[in-house]
């Protein structure tokens, strides 16, 4: 699985985040606050446990 953060030209990481493989993936983002999952093709569930993870790592040290 391929994880595409976008950086601007400061280097902060610019949302969504996209998560790509061999014919399914999916998109993390958040607006408000709230957070947003799209999901596509055969994803299993630990996957997407960890597509999550990898989220809130991107989130907590942006916040920082």
């Amino acid at each position: 699985m391929n994880i595409r953060p976008r950086q601007d030209r400061w280097g902060q990481i610019k949302l969504p985040i996209a998560f790509v493989g061999n014919g399914y993936g999916g998109v993390l983002s958040a607006h408000g606050g709230m957070p947003y999952e799209r999901w596509w093709g055969n994803i299993s569930e630990h996957q997407k446990y960890r597509c999550r993870q990898y989220f809130q790592t991107f989130v907590e040290v942006d916040a920082l």
